[in-house]
């Protein structure tokens, strides 16, 4: 029996740690602008502070996304090396040549784009509103920043919930996507003996019914991910971002907080609805690597 590699290497490991890490510098050089932000409306901050706060904060973006992205083509050339080797090293290459083929593109591509850019990230999104609601209970007050992270578990709940409803769909896409690759494959393979029998026509139809399949099963995956944009992405951060302006002025009201912690804390809800960005992609990026992950 061979042995099992890893799918992702050590190194692409620490590298998903890597982006995890700019994307929360990112985070809190664009926090420490915004609240620079208040303090200018105060008049106790000058916009030099915030400004190079929030081009640090660029850079750091910036940085996420080139680091993330090296990171990503480099697992795929490992993970295909070693597919290949275990293809070539097989006695059963032509019965897994359809397989092989969907493996060695959309599945390597998939999974590295999950595990190098998108796990990382989406691990410090969920992160980043428990830092910032620490900072608020830590420098303005507790009860307006604990108060608000007991919402804030909401998210992960709910994202539980969806996946639960969609991973037959899921299912379905990455079946069909597989059984149109594996005709594709055999068409080209035959395509001399086709041409001799005039099996063009229905090999075309069968091509197109198949690939008709395919657009339907992605359609349906893509409804099912604009659906939790609509109702995590437009409920969650309506709710959320009311009832941290609403406690704002309460505990403003109730002398516990200043005006400029007050117009601080609503400026960090941007902070705050940084795990819906993440949502958005998680059922087509998400659900897609971890299948293809498994795949491999």
């Amino acid at each position: 029996m061979a042995s099992k590699t890893p799918v992702i290497s050590p190194a692409g490991v620490r590298d998903s740690c890597v982006v995890a890490a700019l994307r929360i510098a990112s985070a809190a050089f664009t926090g420490a602008a915004l609240v620079g932000v208040a303090g200018i409306a105060d008049g106790r901050e000058s916009f030099a502070g915030p400004l190079a706060c929030a081009c640090a904060a660029g850079l750091a973006a910036f940085a996420e996304i080139l680091f993330g992205g090296h990171a990503a083509r480099a697992e795929e050339r490992r993970i295909r090396r070693n597919l290949l080797s275990r293809l070539f090293s097989s006695r059963n290459q032509e019965s897994s040549g359809a397989h092989a083929v969907q493996l060695l593109t959309d599945n390597v591509e998939r999974a590295t784009e999950y595990r190098q850019i998108y796990l990382g990230s989406t691990l410090a999104a969920f992160l980043i509103p428990f830092i910032a609601l620490a900072y608020i209970s830590v420098s303005f007050d507790p009860v307006l920043g604990l108060t608000i992270m007991a919402l804030c578990p909401l998210i992960p709940v709910l994202l539980a919930v969806f996946m639960r409803f969609f991973r037959k769909t899921s299912a379905k896409s990455r079946k069909e996507r597989a059984i149109l690759a594996g005709k594709y494959l055999d068409a080209i393979r035959n395509l001399v003996t086709i041409r001799l029998l005039g099996a063009g026509p229905r090999i075309e139809r069968q091509l197109k019914d198949q690939g008709e399949r395919n657009r339907g099963a992605i359609m349906k995956l893509l409804a099912g991910n604009q659906l939790v944009i609509i109702v995590v992405d437009g409920l969650f951060s309506l709710i959320l971002i009311c009832a941290t302006c609403t406690l704002a002025v309460v505990r403003f009201n109730a002398g516990a907080v200043t005006a400029s912690q007050v117009l601080a804390t609503v400026l960090l809800t941007a902070l705050l609805i940084e795990p819906l960005v993440q949502v958005a992609g998680f059922f087509y990026i998400g659900m897609g690597g971890i299948a293809s992950q498994r795949a491999i």
